[in-house]
């Protein structure tokens, strides 16, 4: 008795243009519909920094000043190398509360927002402090 296997050949094309039908689909839907991957394409394509200019005192064609320069600092930390930190101490000091320090922190560790991020090398955690504010540190 022989089987008649002509009905196969019908399911495997069906299944397999089923199968490409949906493969389309799924393409045209993140190449036209979807901007998730985009986004993550240019986080990784740009990395944005922030240079801070350098200028003296401006001044208009009277003589009179216009804008002056005031120096600010920046607070940098190699994570590798901090031992035995007092948090709340540090979050005095800068007027910060301890969840914006763990905040800080995080957002340094995260690869999206900081891809140049390395135990080993100096990563900044606060910028534009005054003279008066990193006055402190410097005693």
């Amino acid at each position: 008795m022989r089987k008649d296997y002509s009905l196969r050949r019908y399911v495997i094309g069906g299944v397999t243009i089923g199968v490409v039908i949906v493969f389309l689909f799924r393409l045209w839907d993140l190449q036209f519909m979807s901007d998730e991957y985009k986004a993550h394409a240019d986080s990784n394509a740009f990395l944005n920094k922030i240079q801070y200019p350098s200028r003296g005192a401006m001044y208009d064609r009277n003589g009179k000043l216009l804008v002056f320069n005031q120096p600010s600092y920046d607070i940098t930390v190699i994570l590798r190398e901090i031992e035995d930190l007092d948090t709340l101490d540090l979050c005095r000091t800068l007027n910060i509360t301890p969840a914006y320090f763990l905040k800080r922190i995080e957002d340094i560790k995260d690869k999206r927002l900081n891809p140049g991020y390395s135990q080993y090398t100096h990563q900044t955690f606060m910028t534009q402090l005054s003279v008066e504010e990193c006055g402190v540190f410097q005693e």
